[in-house]
């Protein structure tokens, strides 16, 4: 649904993008402001809800910041888009005033971030504007209304509440399932849960580089940035990213420590800023309590409060209200300090020693290679090949016989290959003994497809090679195919559709 009220202004500042993001995020929270994006060139986050605009409370009406950030030579140029994030009850009136007054002061505490960093530009800063598809109306005029509307939706709310998990996806990726990287080395498919997890690896080195070079965090920066972009431009289809030779190096990188990650455990590491006290959480484990003790204060009082009309809306609310997290997310044990600065950390698999740093090498205390955990699986696969097309022959092949007619076999995958000390390729009823013709030597093209011998299929250093794709399987399919010149056999795997071809005889398994 559409925002009925808005606020939209544009910043410039000679300062990096990395300054910016600090200074928009420090002001957002300040303001009670959830964060519920954070990329490169991206940042959301929501402050309050229903509840709030049904007791008219100005610090929870429910808000939404959308901030777009794009860094150039002379600094970066941050646009803001801030709306009404009211739901479920259409268009509502008579509202202009107080959030006018709500936009001017989030507008404010960002300019005044933005002025720390670089006071002469703050000085040119041009107006806002704000924008609202609703008339001017007495507020007291509008209080019952909007009340009720929100009594009777406060049920579908509190529903919404107990599920507790935002999304970390922005709107306008919606829709894109897959994303495309192509690069002189091949192609690499990734879900875009998994490209959102190497972006946000992105963001965690260019937050907290430690001994990262300059060059490779500004080349870490560039590369999520033009991703993020690609992503916005897909329109909610399937993206396509072009990596050059240039950025292949970095996009590796990040691949890398994306798959440490995913098999290490999550944690997050709070440092007070009062008294610098280290406080480790687990945002699931959190999760999970928040979500019982919700799904507890509502079924709490659930049989005193149902009556011969139903549930009292009285009771509704007040449940909602319960559900509505009023402490600080943070607390110092020790002096009480409600604001920290928070990382995210992991343990060492073989020592569990706590790991700060970002990038994950070796472990400082105990010499374990991280990085023997990634590159399991090869991250470019090469660019398919069509597969061979093969015209039916009308009538029978002058010299074939009737074994030799059109076949088309649907090949199996073969057989998943072993350890290199476990291959042993054993000689099957079906295959022939092996000519000593060289594997090298070019195919020789037969006027019938009987008469194409049984050859040897190409070798690799631990297995055979396929045709197709060239890479290594102990077993591969030999298949007769019609060329221009001939008849030719091919040595094809079968584990994809590129790598599957319309034999003109059965498939033999060598």
């Amino acid at each position: 649904m559409s925002a009925t009220y808005g606020l939209d202004f544009e910043r410039q500042i000679p300062a990096t993008s990395l300054e910016v993001r600090q200074a928009i995020a420090a002001a957002l929270r300040e303001l009670g402001f959830q964060i519920t994006v954070e990329q490169m060139t991206r940042v959301e986050a929501k402050r309050g809800g229903m509840l709030g605009m049904s007791l008219m409370m100005k610090k929870q009406m429910p808000v939404l910041a959308v901030l777009e950030i794009s860094a150039g030579e002379s600094g970066c140029t941050i646009v803001t888009h801030l709306t009404d994030n009211i739901k479920s009850l259409g268009k509502t009136w008579g509202m202009n005033r107080q959030y006018r007054e709500i936009f001017d002061e989030v507008q404010g505490r960002v300019d005044l971030g933005l002025s720390r960093l670089d006071g002469a530009a703050a000085e040119s800063f041009a107006e806002p504007r704000f924008w609202s598809r609703a008339g001017s109306i007495g507020v007291l005029e509008q209080t019952n209304v909007l009340t009720a509307k929100a009594v009777g939706s406060a049920v579908g709310a509190a529903g919404k509440v107990l599920d507790g998990s935002a999304s970390t996806t922005p709107k306008v990726w919606k829709g894109v399932d897959s994303v495309t990287f192509t690069s002189s080395a091949g192609v690499a498919v990734l879900t875009l849960a998994e490209t959102q997890a190497r972006l946000g690896v992105a963001v965690m080195i260019v937050s907290h580089p430690g001994s990262m070079p300059p060059n490779l965090t500004r080349d870490v920066e560039a590369l999520a940035a033009a991703v993020e972009t690609k992503l916005a431009a897909a329109g909610g289809k399937a993206a396509q990213v072009e990596v050059p030779d240039a950025r292949r190096p970095v996009f590796e990188f990040l691949d890398q420590q994306a798959e440490i990650r995913s098999g290490l455990p999550l944690r997050q590491l709070h440092i007070c800023r009062s008294c610098r006290l280290e406080k480790i959480t687990n945002p699931e484990y959190e999760r999970i309590t928040t979500r019982n003790e919700k799904i507890g204060d509502i079924v709490a009082g659930v049989g005193a409060t149902i009556g011969k009309g139903g549930i009292s809306p009285t009771f509704v609310l007040g449940q909602v209200f319960k559900l509505k997290k009023l402490d600080p997310a943070y607390v110092c044990s020790r002096c009480q300090g409600m604001e920290a600065d928070e990382r995210v950390v992991t343990f060492c698999p073989k020592c569990a020693d706590l790991a700060r740093d970002v990038v994950l090498r070796i472990c400082p205390k105990c010499k374990f290679d991280y990085r023997t955990r990634a590159g399991k699986t090869p991250l470019w696969a090469e660019l398919p090949v069509a597969p061979v097309a093969v015209e039916p022959v009308a009538g029978p092949l002058p010299s074939a016989p009737a074994a030799a007619e059109l076949v088309v076999v649907a090949l199996p995958p073969a057989p998943v290959p072993a350890p290199a000390e476990q291959v042993v390729v054993a000689p099957t009823a079906a295959a022939a003994p092996l000519p000593a013709t060289p594997a090298a030597a070019p195919p020789r093209a037969w006027t019938s497809p009987a008469e194409v011998p049984l050859g040897r299929p190409p070798l690799g250093q631990r297995g055979k090679l396929c045709q197709t794709c060239h890479r290594e399987h102990p077993t591969l399919w030999r298949v007769v195919i019609s060329t221009p010149a001939g008849f030719e056999e091919r040595f094809i795997c079968g584990t994809t559709f590129a790598c599957q071809m319309f034999s003109l005889v059965p498939a033999v398994a060598v």
